[in-house]
C-alpha cells in the first residue's frame, strides 16, 4: 500500500473532489459580480464614493481594475448597479406579490418596521446606500436620476397601499395620499440618516417601534 512517502507527499484525489461539476460561465461570473458589489458597497460605507477607486475595489473583491473596469465600464454605472441590488433585495422582502400578503394601513407598517429592520442588520451595504444618496446631491450628481426613481418607486407603493387603506375605511378619508406617502419615506430616511451620523444617541430597535406607533396614529381616521 503506498505511503505518503512513496507518493512524494501528494495525496490521492478524493471521490468528492473529482466528481465535483465545474462553475458555468454564468455563475462565474454572477460571483464575480457579488464580490465586486459587496467590497464597492464596504468602501464606499468606509471612504465615500469620492476616495474609492475602480482599482480599491478589484483588489477588495480579488479581481483586477481591467476586470471591474471591463464589467462596469466606470465607477458610476457600478453605483447604478450596487443601488439597483439593493432596491431589487429590499423589494423581495417589503412588498411580496403573494396574495396572503398584508395590504393597506397594516402593509404600510410591516414596511416601515422591515426597512428599520433592514438598515439595522444590513451593516456596510446600507450605509453605502446613504452615502451614495447624500453625495449625490452635489459630488456625483451623474446617480442623481438613480435615487430619484428609487425614491418615486418607495413612493409609488405607499401610494398604492394608502389608497387600499383609504377604500377599507383605515385611514381618513380626506387624507393627501401623495403627501403622506411623502411624509412616510421622509422619516424613515431622516431617522437612518440620524442614526448613521449618531449610532450612539439612539436606539434603534425602539425606534423602529415608535415609527410604528407614529404612522398608525397620524393615518387612523379620528374616533
Amino acid at each position: 500500500m503506498a505511503t505518503l512517502s512513496d507518493t512524494g507527499g501528494a495525496r490521492p484525489r478524493t471521490k468528492t473532489a473529482a466528481a465535483r461539476p465545474r462553475r458555468t460561465q454564468a455563475e462565474r461570473r454572477a460571483e464575480s459580480e457579488r464580490r465586486m458589489l459587496s467590497a464597492a458597497a464596504d468602501l464606499i460605507a468606509q471612504q465615500g464614493f469620492g476616495a474609492t477607486t475602480l482599482e480599491q475595489i478589484g483588489t477588495r473583491a480579488g479581481y483586477s481594475r481591467g476586470l471591474v473596469n471591463q464589467r462596469y465600464g466606470s465607477k458610476e454605472n457600478m453605483v447604478k448597479a450596487l443601488v439597483g441590488q439593493m432596491h431589487a433585495n429590499f423589494y423581495r422582502q417589503a412588498f411580496p406579490d403573494s396574495l396572503s400578503a398584508p395590504k393597506g394601513l397594516p402593509a404600510i407598517c410591516e414596511v416601515v418596521d422591515i426597512y428599520m429592520q433592514t438598515f439595522y442588520r444590513a451593516g456596510s451595504a446600507m450605509r453605502a446606500y446613504y452615502v451614495l444618496m447624500a453625495e449625490s446631491l452635489g459630488v456625483i450628481q451623474e446617480i442623481r436620476d438613480t435615487f430619484v426613481a428609487a425614491t418615486g418607486s418607495f413612493r409609488t407603493r405607499f401610494e398604492e397601499q394608502l389608497r387600499h387603506a383609504k377604500r377599507a375605511g383605515e385611514v381618513s378619508r380626506d387624507l393627501h395620499v401623495p403627501s403622506a406617502a411623502t411624509l412616510i419615506l421622509s422619516l424613515l430616511t431622516g431617522v437612518c440618516f440620524l442614526w448613521m451620523i449618531s449610532p450612539e444617541s439612539m436606539d434603534l430597535r425602539t425606534l423602529r417601534r415608535t415609527a410604528i406607533k407614529a404612522v398608525e396614529h397620524a393615518l387612523k381616521p379620528p374616533s
